[in-house]
């Protein structure tokens, strides 16, 4: 059994706050990235296929494995420092796990070998197992050849486990004609407003995007547009009518979700520093989805009125700001790249600084 040299940094995106649903936790919890690891590619073909798992496979597959040194911190923090956790070397995106003391909090995909170990097959797409040690809580993310482990705060330990999910209030993405009142638009405006999801803060996003980016593409639209600003009747004014009509807790739950999600950029932007240098066609594909995340915050403050915006949701957006323009290198060596959003506020927001990137497309 060999060990890993310095982790290479993983393609994965943290946990999703559906996913953190799904696990029982508070969809606004602030996981603290710990660990992580990813396989190098070298060129040797492990079996892409997803084959039975029985015992006679594992065997085979297990018989030569790499342990993820990267894991260590995380299991002496847990109060576990014998805790190992393996990735097979003959079989992508399989992993075994040697829990010693450590629970599974909430039922996982995961299956025990016979000699108890947990085994995670995460070759078909992210797998998520939340463990529990007398030190605290931590939450690992299997993707293919890619691991991580989050740190778990304690507060969100004492939730779980201890009966139902606290319920998080949900919000319903209205109608497009209900935002646009026969106005035309385009498909890449209105098409997040069709996603399953009822997550306040995505929902609100959605709804403030065709309020705030919406133009008039021919002249009728445009005399219409100006006849229902001047009535307070325009796509932007629906939108934050309907913002302030949601009960109270989802209004509340969508800027608290926000200030999760400025944290979570901000604390993605020295990966995505580092892998601009290691891969910068991957760094342009990330660094475009992050961009358009910074936006979606923008569009949820633009669905406040004046005053309304919460202190510590506009410091943390000037904290996020003021890290970001400070990568000035980053963005000259991702540009030029855009998407329809990102021209779309390059044009009609001179100061929205994430869309410099488009601007220069």
């Amino acid at each position: 059994m060999g060990y890993d040299p310095p982790p290479w940094t993983p393609r994965m995106k943290p946990p999703s706050r559906d996913e953190l649903a799904t696990l029982g936790l508070d969809p606004q919890t602030a996981l603290t990235l710990e660990a992580e690891a990813s396989a190098p590619d070298d060129g040797v073909a492990r079996g892409f296929a997803s084959d039975p798992l029985d015992a006679v496979a594992l065997a085979a597959h297990l018989a030569s494995v790499t342990h993820l040194a990267s894991f260590e911190r995380t299991a002496a923090r847990l109060g576990e420092p014998e805790a190992v956790i393996a990735r097979a070397d003959r079989r992508r995106g399989l992993y075994c796990l040697s829990l010693e003391s450590l629970e599974l909090v909430q039922p996982a995909r995961a299956t025990r070998d016979g000699e108890g170990n947990w085994i995670v097959d995460a070759l078909g797409g992210r797998e998520l197992v939340h463990v529990r040690g007398p030190g605290g809580d931590a939450l690992l993310a299997f993707e293919g050849d890619a691991f991580a482990a989050y740190e778990v705060p304690r507060e969100a330990r004492s939730a779980v486990g201890a009966g139902s999910p606290r319920e998080v209030p949900s919000a319903v993405a209205p109608e497009v004609d209900a935002l646009l009142g026969g106005l035309d638009a385009p498909a890449w405006l209105t098409a997040p407003l069709a996603r399953d999801t009822t997550d306040p803060y995505a929902v609100a996003a959605a709804v403030g995007a065709v309020g705030r980016l919406w133009s008039p593409e021919g002249g009728g639209d445009a005399r219409e547009a100006m006849a229902r600003l001047r009535r307070g009747d325009d796509p932007l004014s629906r939108a934050r009518a309907w913002f302030a009509a949601l009960p109270p807790q989802a209004r509340e739950a969508a800027l608290d979700l926000a200030c999760v999600e400025a944290d979570s950029l901000a604390a993605q932007l020295d990966t995505l520093t580092e892998r601009v240098s290691v891969d910068l066609d991957a760094a342009r594909v990330e660094a475009l989805a992050w961009l358009e995340r910074r936006d979606d915050l923008a569009t949820l403050t633009s669905l406040l009125r004046a005053g309304e915006l919460p202190a510590g949701l506009r410091a943390r957006l000037a904290s996020l700001d003021r890290a970001a323009r400070t990568r000035a290198t980053m963005w000259i060596a991702l540009s030029p790249r855009s998407t329809p959003r990102l021209l779309q506020v390059s044009w009609q927001e001179p100061d929205a600084w994430w869309a410099e990137p488009a601007r220069t497309a």
